[in-house]
């Protein structure tokens, strides 16, 4: 999916538009990159002859007939309940941020999505998982940096952009050998804070940031000190230790 802005011209593409707006808000690549494509699904069946009742359209000028009959296509095929919601979200989300930006004057998907049985699966069975198997699962990963990514997400809470995006001097040990070998001190705002991880806020997908150029933003309001206890700064410091420059 491209990612040069559409200039003065939106109206030529509201879909490209709204992609660019999300890429600029921060949205992952996959997550923009999947809207692209139900939002290009749903331009297609609009705007196509497969409507029997109700004459074609271009996006912007959408009913919510339309919609329905969209939705209905999809029940028609082997999508299941959970994806057929997850979809009309999207163009509902689509429709509600052109009609605040001024590009559209109202969301045909609304009322839509109001009357829907179709419900979004916010706990899928497959997330349910005990602490006894987690750990399980944890001892048995061998690499060093598999196991630190994993036991530092687990016992801190943070996003996996938000790890993507650490830096050295975001990090602060008790095992000193660890900066040293590196030559890197920690950041001041980790001074006489040992066993601790600095969050910034300033990381932005696509934008430059400590010389190099992020793939994720992170979404905190305001810079955060994560401790660490045991298990996740031993599995830190033995990565960071074999870790090659």
């Amino acid at each position: 999916m491209s990612t040069e802005p559409l200039g003065d011209t939106p109206t030529e593409d509201p879909i490209r538009y709204f992609l660019d707006d999300m890429q600029l808000h921060g949205r992952k690549q996959r997550t923009c990159e999947a809207y692209n494509r139900v939002l290009r699904q749903f331009q297609q069946y609009i705007e196509s002859e497969e409507i029997s009742t109700i004459a074609p359209t271009p996006v912007r000028e959408a009913t919510h007939r339309h919609c329905m009959a969209w939705v209905h296509s999809l029940r028609q095929s082997d999508c299941a309940e959970s994806t057929i919601a997850t979809y009309a979200s999207y163009v509902h989300r689509f429709y509600t941020y052109l009609s605040h930006v001024g590009l559209f004057d109202s969301n045909p998907m609304r009322l839509v999505l109001e009357e829907m049985d179709e419900q979004i699966e916010t706990n899928p069975s497959r997330r349910e998982t005990s602490i006894d198997t987690m750990r399980e699962f944890v001892h048995s990963v061998q690499h060093p940096l598999s196991q630190a990514i994993i036991i530092v997400l687990l016992k801190s809470g943070m996003r996996a952009g938000e790890l993507c995006n650490l830096d050295m001097r975001d990090i602060n040990l008790s095992a000193s050998e660890t900066h040293h070998t590196h030559s890197i001190q920690p950041r001041a705002a980790l001074d006489g804070r040992c066993r601790s991880i600095y969050v910034d806020t300033a990381p932005t997908a696509g934008q430059e940031y400590n010389g190099e150029i992020r793939t994720a933003s992170n979404k905190r309001k305001r810079p955060t000190v994560i401790p660490l206890d045991d298990e996740a700064e031993m599995a830190l410091d033995r990565w960071l230790l074999i870790r090659p420059d």
